[in-house]
């Protein structure tokens, strides 16, 4: 390369010592590598992005639940029947092309209903799980940051909350909401009451090493109030552990609302759900087994891609996960 950029020095009439062609030919290969660097150069939304595509199960994960997720979003455009609809020529009849999911023993369409129930809880899920995210946040971002006397209030009541026997008294409170408050939104409330401290406590944690970095110590010299330190500076930087419980906290809901109302303290029937299509349907086990197989399937399904969605998030989201080349 040094001897063709003499050549072409020399051409055009301008003559150049040895050293100068190497220096020039060196600054010549570091251009030329430039680009290719430069396309390695990417934003942490990028590298993120770039692990999660790595992660083929959560990858997958991500598709099914949005095929569920649209599915039951445009019900009334896909099922032929409506959910309530009776059939009393097709009682409890098999899987056909009628029927692609049988009918139950009152001749409703089963494929119907499991679209109409993924509604409920996958609502329940969603919103469980954002309402309990953000108590717990902001529980957990105060007690880490403040500190001392407000840290050992707020994990006092945390505790407590866990301390309460979880399954006996969501049950009391989902009977004493009842017809006080629409349905579903009287799970939504009950659920959120024993989701957030999971979520609190992880928050109050990670704020208790990052309150102690230097950029806070910075921000905190500059004059930032409080309030700008813990939303603007901490929260960005904890936002991985958080997003991560989200979807895990999902999964968690989805479960708990299922079993609510498979003991028949949840979302009351003709509304179905996955929950109490299993309960409606758990004295048909050998006669019509289908009636089992298909909504406990869509709870078995979201609750896994749910849980892999969450472990490609966090691979994802973790700032000291490298990024191959592969």
């Amino acid at each position: 390369m040094r001897e063709d950029l003499q050549e072409e020095l020399k051409a055009g009439g301008v003559h150049v010592s040895a050293e100068a062609a190497a220096e020039a030919a060196a600054e010549a290969a570091i251009a030329a590598e430039l680009p290719e660097v430069a396309t390695e150069a990417m934003t942490q939304r990028q590298l993120a992005w770039r692990r999660f595509k790595r992660h083929k199960l959560a990858m997958a994960s991500a598709v099914i639940l949005i095929l569920i997720t649209f599915s039951t979003l445009f019900a009334p455009l896909i099922a032929r029947y409506e959910y309530a609809q009776l059939d009393l020529e097709a009682l409890t009849e098999g899987p056909s092309l009628d029927h692609f999911m049988g009918t139950d023993t009152l001749g409703r369409d089963e494929f119907t209903r499991v679209l109409y129930g993924g509604r409920i809880s996958l609502l329940v899920g969603i919103a469980v799980a954002v309402s309990a995210g953000i108590i717990g946040t902001i529980v957990g971002s105060i007690a880490g940051y403040y500190g001392g006397w407000v840290d050992n209030l707020l994990m006092r009541v945390t505790d407590l909350f866990l301390a309460i026997p979880f399954l006996v008294t969501l049950v009391i409170a989902s009977l004493a909401l009842r017809g006080t408050v629409p349905t579903p939104w009287d799970i939504i409330i009950v659920l959120t009451l024993f989701f957030w401290m999971a979520e609190a406590r992880i928050v109050r944690g990670l704020f208790l090493s990052l309150k102690e970095k230097e950029f806070t110590e910075a921000a905190r010299s500059l004059g930032a109030s409080n309030r700008r330190i813990i939303f603007l500076h901490l929260m960005p930087n904890a936002m991985g552990p958080i997003i991560v419980g989200l979807t895990l906290a999902v999964a968690a809901a989805i479960l708990t609302e299922s079993a609510l109302s498979f003991l028949g303290f949840g979302v009351q029937p003709p509304t179905p759900t996955w929950g109490n299509m299993l309960a409606e349907s758990r004295n048909q086990i050998t006669a019509a087994p289908w009636l089992l197989w298909f909504p406990g399937l869509m709870i078995l399904l979201t609750a896994l891609c749910v849980n892999f969605l969450g472990d490609g998030l966090r691979d994802a989201l973790d700032p000291h996960q490298r990024v191959s080349d592969a």
